[in-house]
Order: C-alpha cells, then structure tokens, then sequence
C-alpha cells in the first residue's frame, strides 16, 4: 500500500525459529550454492520475526 519495493519479486520462506533461518543461510549446502545465486540475481535477504 505504501512505498516500492526495490525489486520485482518477493519470496517469503518460512522458518520454525530465526535460529532456524540463520541456520539454513549458513549451512554448507545454502554455502555453497550461495556465489551462484549472487552472480545471476540481485536481492536482499533479511529475517524478519512474527509474520
């Protein structure tokens, strides 16, 4: 209703806990493929509790 976002798309992923969510973007896998994702999109990450 107020303000743009920056981009395009918004893609929301659901975790138990922030720990979780931090968890999961710093694990090895997520890691790995992170440089990837990087190279071929612009976005911002952010965790946002109680949504």
């Amino acid at each position: 209703m107020e303000g743009e976002l920056p981009y395009e798309r918004l893609v929301i992923i659901e975790f138990p806990t922030r720990q979780d969510a931090i968890a999961w973007y710093n694990s090895s896998e997520y890691q790995e493929i992170l440089p990837m994702r990087l190279s071929s999109s612009k976005g911002i990450f952010a965790v946002v509790d109680g949504v």
